[in-house]
């Protein structure tokens, strides 16, 4: 079982072995293999380190690269986390030049300790073309705390993307982009509880040709990742698999992915719906199957659930005869789904 979950083992979660314990039970007894966290490029690994040294764990636990923060120019801390990612990467970042620098070097640090996979969360669909020199520009006036307008805001964030991207090709690291929410929208409450409380929703992009041209750009350069689109608006299932569809290749199956049904797809209908996306327009069998972002170490049901929502998908269009009905391929098709398939994607050595 793979799952993307943050703040797993964190220090934070070691105040007292009664929670350790019973935690490692409930990964033990759901028969997980691999555990990818999410952790932020400043972030010094030490709980994964530590796992990685213990004997008879049972289950491996690897890093995931999220730089949100480092994309959010216009947040009110940027300025805070940036000197603290310079902390990190032990460089004075005063230029563009110095940041990409420390990305390079954070992302190199989450490799050696094991890291397979990124993730990034994106309002809405993203690209607005901008050069170094201009990019440079707009990092300088935020370093020295000036606003920060939407158009340059646009503009920074798609220079990084794109430099991630290449980064991301280069140490073959899988870029997973998750679109489309809408945060924070009760005000009141959001001032009482802070963020990630249950008042976020559904957001819609009405621009798809953004992340068309952000994956072109990509492609133009030979620096297109291994990229698994995550879509929170369930209208965007076969508008993603149209798009991704384009840029296939380089040998690898299924380079590009339509991510499972997430947050609030995460339904037997969204899994249905977006199951049948797929297998119109795009190749079922190549799919990666269901990773979850979810923070609760009792949510491992869902990929039990989701296993049987794809075996009851699959029975339904045998019965229609829509497809063959040879058990030994459906056995194959099923288990390739639920497991090999994200283990072959990311390179994952299961001992």
């Amino acid at each position: 079982m793979f799952m993307t979950s943050s703040q797993f083992f964190s220090e934070k979660s070691k105040e007292s072995s009664r929670l350790i314990i019973p935690a490692r039970n409930i990964i033990r007894k759901s028969n997980v293999q691999l555990i990818c966290t999410t952790d932020d490029p400043a972030d010094d690994l030490r709980a994964h380190k530590q796992l990685a040294n213990e004997q008879n764990l049972g289950f491996r636990v690897l890093p995931s690269f999220r730089p949100d923060k480092v994309l959010n120019i216009d947040a009110p801390k940027f300025l805070e986390y940036i000197q603290t990612l310079g902390n990190a990467a032990e460089i004075d970042i005063k230029s563009l030049n110095d940041l990409m620098e420390a990305l390079k070097v954070r992302l190199e640090y989450f490799v050696q300790n094991g890291c397979k996979i990124s993730d990034h969360a994106l309002p809405e669909y993203i690209y607005e073309e901008c050069e170094a020199e201009e990019t440079a520009l707009i990092f300088k006036k935020a370093l020295k705390g000036k606003k920060i307008d939407d158009i340059q805001t646009q503009r920074y964030k798609t220079f990084l993307m794109l430099y991630l991207g290449k980064l991301y090709k280069k140490y073959n690291i899988a870029m997973q982009l998750h679109y489309n929410s809408l945060r924070d929208n009760n005000s009141p409450m959001f001032k009482k509880l802070g963020p990630d409380t249950g008042y976020d929703s559904i957001n819609s992009s009405k621009e798809p040709y953004r992340l068309a041209k952000f994956l072109d750009k990509l492609q133009s350069s030979d620096n297109l990742p291994k990229t698994i689109i995550y879509s929170l608006d369930p209208n965007d299932n076969r508008l993603l698999n149209s798009i991704i569809n384009c840029y296939q290749g380089d040998g690898i199956k299924g380079k590009l992915q339509s991510g499972s049904a997430w947050w609030f797809n995460d339904t037997k209908d969204g899994i249905y719906d977006h199951l049948t996306s797929i297998s119109e327009y795009s190749v079922l069998g190549n799919f990666i199957g269901m990773l979850t972002d979810s923070r609760s170490f009792t949510s491992y049901v869902r990929h039990d659930y989701f296993r049987r929502i794809l075996c009851n998908f699959i029975a339904k269009i045998v019965l229609a005869v829509e497809y063959p009905n040879n058990p030994e391929n459906l056995k194959t098709l099923i288990k390739n789904i639920s497991y090999h398939n994200v283990k072959n994607y990311l390179e994952i050595d299961i001992k």
